[in-house]
């Protein structure tokens, strides 16, 4: 399940929306391909966010970007 974020406290790359929804989806476990066919959009356009969201937080990785997701309480977890 999303959660609502406060703008104020993302960093300021997330503030584009699709970024963010981009990297929960990530965060689902989600492919490119489900991700781009979910949000109407091209693979390429999320390979794009992807790229844009791992290099301004200074990630190496969609598992880190994952990880990021999870820390900073923008993706509910189970358990």
């Amino acid at each position: 399940m999303l959660r609502k974020c406060s703008w104020s406290l993302l960093p300021v790359c997330l503030w584009k929306s699709s970024r963010l929804e981009v990297l929960r989806m990530v965060a689902e476990g989600k492919s490119n391909q489900e991700i781009a066919r979910a949000l109407q959009v091209t693979e390429n356009t999320v390979e794009k966010h992807m790229s844009n969201v791992l290099d301004k937080l200074g990630l190496r990785s969609r598992t880190e970007a994952a990880l990021w997701v999870v820390k900073h309480g923008l993706l509910e977890t189970e358990g």
